[in-house]
């Protein structure tokens, strides 16, 4: 999805769910959670990757994952169209020690489940905590192991955009701020 090319991301999906859709161990379903759900799967692709999310979740709550579990239950809750649940899981983040990218993409989907809630004020104000954080994270070009996380942040970001009216349409010269500062 980051070099514009839909068509591979669907195939790239595609292929995750075939490999990875019966897995048993919590970390790699996470993973291949997130990743199928960086936009609106499929339908007939949904009971497969929701197979994962319940693995996912069934993990530990007290272990250092969890914030990430939370976050693939809640995404895969948003992409259902269940917008409190989505909400609710989202918020469950936000006190946790998860990475920042974690709470990055949980505001992102808190502000887009609480737009759809019709939830203005509420959507904007998570909008805007998500691109405070992310003004901090590095920039493409300086990236570590952290690329995929910085991709999906990214692309939730665009999809808040196009969604919430009234938010910030990104500003082409941030990256050039930032790499400044």
């Amino acid at each position: 999805m980051q070099l514009d090319d839909p068509s591979g991301y669907r195939k790239c999906r595609a292929q995750i769910i075939q490999q990875f859709g019966n897995t048993t161990d919590p970390l790699i379903a996470e993973r291949m959670v997130n990743v199928s759900l960086i936009v609106p799967a499929d339908a007939d692709q949904m009971p497969a990757i929701e197979k994962m999310t319940a693995v996912a979740i069934r993990a530990t709550p007290n272990k250092d994952n969890w914030g990430f579990d939370l976050f693939a239950k809640g995404l895969t809750e948003y992409r259902l169209g269940h917008f409190t649940e989505a909400a609710n899981l989202m918020r469950q983040i936000m006190p946790l020690d998860a990475a920042r990218y974690c709470r990055a993409k949980a505001n992102l989907v808190l502000a887009m489940a609480q737009f759809q809630l019709h939830q203005a004020d509420e959507s904007r104000q998570s909008f805007a905590k998500a691109v405070e954080m992310v003004s901090k994270f590095p920039q493409a070009g300086h990236l570590d192991e952290e690329w995929n996380d910085w991709i999906t942040v990214q692309m939730l970001k665009r999809e808040a955009v196009a969604l919430i009216p009234g938010v910030e349409k990104p500003d082409p010269e941030a990256a050039t701020k930032a790499e400044a500062r």
